[in-house]
């Protein structure tokens, strides 16, 4: 069985997509959200859904 918090955790933790969000996808969205704002939100949505 595959730990899916624990996998998005470390995905989070190593910031992967810090670049991206900042560059790009930052850019595209119309409120002004940090990325350590989104990485928490994904974590927790995360830990409730599974």
């Amino acid at each position: 069985m595959i730990d899916i918090p624990a996998l998005i955790k470390k995905f989070c933790e190593k910031d992967f997509y810090a670049d991206d969000y900042e560059k790009t996808t930052k850019n595209l969205i119309s409120d002004d959200i940090s990325y350590n704002e989104v990485k928490t939100f994904i974590q927790d949505f995360t830990k409730d859904l599974f």
